[in-house]
């Protein structure tokens, strides 16, 4: 299991040409005009990537799930594979 340190969020942040800002102790990826977090759930075997639509709705903790990327991977496939993910729905 590959856990994402704070380098890979600012990798991922960096591949999607994209900043991390922080909200409430949470490091949260703005790509366009949409926010990302990306949160580990050991018990679905990977991390959900969550979207909110504005800055406030993050604020506010109101993320919709998007999907969960599987972490059996190194962490440089981990990160393309977030990387991707987010490149497609967005």
């Amino acid at each position: 299991m590959t856990t994402l340190e704070k380098k890979d969020i600012c990798i991922i942040a960096e591949k999607l040409n994209a900043e991390v800002i922080n909200i409430d102790g949470t490091d949260v990826i703005k790509v366009n005009d949409n926010y990302y977090r990306i949160t580990l759930v050991e018990g679905l075997g990977g991390y959900v990537i969550e979207y909110a639509e504005t800055l406030d709705d993050a604020k506010n903790n109101l993320f919709e799930d998007c999907d969960v990327i599987e972490n059996n991977v190194d962490s440089s496939k981990l990160v393309d594979n977030i990387v991707s993910y987010i490149l497609d729905i967005n």
